[in-house]
């Protein structure tokens, strides 16, 4: 036994599409290796609760974007270009994969 902490992520649907979406999000982010992004490693779907745990990488330092900016005040112009090119070089690393986000239309 380990001491180390995992994530879980747990989605209720009994909609195929949803399903399908889920695991095939699952399976791109197992394949695509980045420190920016965190790391799956199982996925579990209960037929009977209609429910999918899925079982992350836990970050205890990370935050969303809302929660850093909250908790450092207004970026300076220098930082906020450092984050932007952070996001944009894995976005174009996911494209060069063939994957993309699901917020993101190509």
């Amino acid at each position: 036994m380990t001491n180390k902490k995992y994530a879980v992520k747990c989605l209720r649907s009994a909609e195929e599409e949803i399903i399908k979406q889920a695991k095939n999000e699952f399976f791109n982010l197992k394949i695509f290796d980045s420190e920016c992004i965190i790391k799956p490693y199982e996925m579990f779907y209960n037929t009977v609760k209609c429910k999918i745990h899925t079982v992350l990488e836990y970050d205890e330092g990370s935050q969303n974007l809302t929660e850093y900016i909250k908790c450092r005040g207004p970026l300076n112009e220098i930082h906020c270009r450092k984050l932007f090119r952070l996001l944009i070089d894995t976005i174009q690393d996911m494209h060069r994969e063939g994957l993309s986000h699901r917020y993101i239309l190509n």
